[in-house]
């Protein structure tokens, strides 16, 4: 999915100017956080989701784990303030994954198993909540009952050209958890 590519980035220099911690780029998304919190226009406020979601995803990855939880839960909040179905599921899976950086692993694999379900009652799957209910399931020793996920997880993601040649170490990895190796 292409939402997930541009989590992917470098998370900057770090500046601690900003709460994202991700250097001048932070700074920005503050400032347009401010301004999209306060502003009574629909049009600015229906960015605060994408913007909480991207200072979760820097704070993720510079290891702030409970920080990137507070802000995937806002971005959750304002998610599901605008009844946007689809982007609440991804909102949800954010936070889901947070917590199973932080060891608050089965809180994160009851999340995931709704997502699996929501997905389902769509008539969609998603292969990201696949393999993050694979790693939870794995992270709780239940590595027979991940296997399943991680398999559909490694088909679907091997399917996407950009993952295959950029992360190949990612899906072999999942190919193998797959097949019991």
């Amino acid at each position: 999915m292409p939402w997930r590519r541009v989590t992917r980035g470098p998370v900057g220099s770090g500046c601690g100017r900003c709460s994202s911690g991700a250097g001048c780029a932070g700074a920005w998304h503050d400032r347009a956080l401010v301004l999209a919190e306060a502003s009574p226009e629909p049009k600015a406020r229906k960015w605060r989701a994408s913007l909480w979601n991207n200072v979760g995803w820097s704070r993720f990855e510079r290891g702030d784990h409970p920080g990137a939880l507070e802000a995937f839960e806002t971005a959750l909040a304002a998610r599901r303030e605008r009844g946007e179905a689809k982007e609440t599921r991804i909102a949800e899976w954010c936070v889901g994954r947070a917590l199973r950086a932080l060891g608050r692993v089965e809180e994160a694999l009851a999340i995931q198993q709704r997502l699996v379900a929501a997905w389902h009652a769509a008539g969609a799957e998603d292969e990201y909540v696949e393999e993050e209910l694979g790693e939870c399931l794995l992270a709780l020793g239940r590595a027979a009952a991940a296997r399943p996920h991680l398999a559909r997880a490694a088909e679907r993601l091997a399917a996407d050209a950009w993952l295959a040649e950029h992360e190949p170490e990612r899906i072999a990895r999942l190919q193998r958890l797959a097949a019991g190796r």
